[in-house]
């Protein structure tokens, strides 16, 4: 600002006026001299010298210029003696939290006084929220269980599995971890806990554990369950009693006091395949007459009706089924039955004569119903009492008289013959005409 005359003008420069506007673009001291003119012409000059001092040099360094979301970034301000930032600090440095793109700025001041304006941006990436689940936070030992985890697009397990729904089979308690993104460098991590819960202890026993077929046998189960059930069969009870054939594996499934099944298994062998069978002979027989039993494969420990071993006599009026336990060869036993059927219709019958020319009709000394008759005895006789033939279990098809005497047909005529029952009955005695 310039008085004392009446036009002024700036030396080194053009600028003249009272009061003269510049801008100084040179650090250091500058001497001004001002030339004033008063009203008669005549000129002064004064000078001034002025000092410039340097703008800071403001510079701001971000930790990132891009950060996730919820996290945090560092900017430093240097170049100035003191600063002043937006957000109302006064310290070198700030940790800034955005939660969306933002422009920080500060103001920077040198010991002259002189300060300058910097700016920074920082954008901000949205952090996927991660979350764990699965059906039951407890899981048996060694069973398996859906662990599945939401809220971002790409997963990284602890296990090494990348998709979002892993099964798993922990056998103690285990924390699984996994960390998720939307494709880009921010993640979020998650963790979801299984806690392991104890199977119960079962023990399975059987008796016997070797049986005979069609025999029975005892399961039993303990331990510190709550329920049982065997299969096969859907038995529930922890004491079962079976009819077995073949040889079967049971299992006994257990439930404990929290809810974990766990099973146990027994083997019960079936004795190979030996079975008695019963045998009548005959098994068709005359009223009054009577029938052996005996057995194939092994053996009747006591017969009711006589004391000969594996063997009885019965004589059985009416058709009867008679019931023995009888023990196979493999040990085992079982009821058998035999059926003694009763002819009540088969009556002997002796014919009284026959042709014995080998034409094929009536060639044989025919006795009707003689079958039926078990050790029964003929004799055959001539009119001098000769005995001519005799047989034992005489029979109308393999074990008859032909008519021969040492292969030679006997003469025409009228023979005798006797017929004994071996059973204490009366004999039948009488005769047969033969005519060739």
């Amino acid at each position: 600002s310039n008085s004392g005359g009446v036009t002024y003008t700036l030396i080194p420069s053009s600028l003249s006026g009272s009061v003269i506007n510049f801008t100084s673009t040179i650090v250091g001291t500058t001497v001004f001299t001002v030339a004033g003119t008063g009203s008669s012409g005549c000129i002064n000059t004064k000078t001034i010298s002025i000092t410039t001092n340097s703008v800071p040099s403001i510079l701001i360094s971000p930790s990132n210029t891009v950060i996730c979301s919820g996290n945090s970034a560092v900017l430093s301000a240097m170049g100035a003696a003191t600063y002043s930032w937006s957000t109302g600090s006064t310290a070198s440095s700030i940790t800034i939290f955005p939660s969306a793109n933002s422009i920080y700025s500060v103001v920077g001041t040198n010991n002259f006084g002189c300060a300058k304006t910097a700016t920074a941006a920082v954008n901000v990436i949205v952090t996927p929220t991660l979350s764990v689940s699965s059906p039951s936070t407890n899981v048996c030992q060694g069973y398996t269980m859906v662990v599945t985890a939401s809220g971002a697009n790409n997963y990284q397990w602890s296990s090494g599995a990348t998709t979002n729904t892993i099964i798993v089979q922990p056998f103690f308690t285990t924390t699984y971890s996994v960390i998720g993104s939307n494709g880009g460098t921010c993640n979020d991590t998650a963790y979801g806990t299984l806690t392991v819960l104890a199977l119960p202890t079962i023990s399975a026993f059987a008796s016997p554990t070797l049986s005979c077929p069609g025999h029975s046998v005892n399961l039993s189960a303990s331990g510190n369950s709550v329920n049982y059930y065997w299969q096969p069969g859907t038995l529930l009870g922890a004491n079962q009693t079976v009819i077995i054939n073949s040889p079967t594996t049971y299992t006994v499934y257990g439930k404990g006091s929290n809810g974990c099944w766990y099973y146990n298994q027994i083997f019960v062998d079936v004795k190979s395949a030996s079975s008695v069978t019963p045998v009548v002979t005959p098994s068709v027989i005359c009223a009054g007459s009577s029938a052996i039993l005996s057995v194939i494969g092994g053996y009747v420990p006591m017969w009711s009706s006589n004391s000969v071993p594996n063997t009885s006599v019965v004589t059985p009026t009416i058709t009867s089924a008679y019931t023995v336990s009888a023990k196979a060869t493999n040990g085992c036993v079982n009821d058998i039955v035999f059926n003694v059927v009763v002819n009540q219709d088969c009556a002997l019958t002796v014919y009284n004569a026959f042709s014995p020319n080998d034409d094929g009709l009536n060639d044989r000394f025919f006795i009707g119903n003689i079958e039926h008759f078990i050790d029964n005895k003929v004799f055959i006789y001539n009119r001098w009492g000769n005995k001519i033939f005799e047989t034992v279990n005489y029979n109308n098809s393999t074990n008859a008289w032909n008519g021969k005497l040492n292969g030679e047909p006997v003469p025409n005529g009228t023979y005798f013959y006797i017929i004994n029952f071996n059973d204490g009955k009366d004999f039948i005695k009488s005769w047969v005409e033969v005519t060739n």
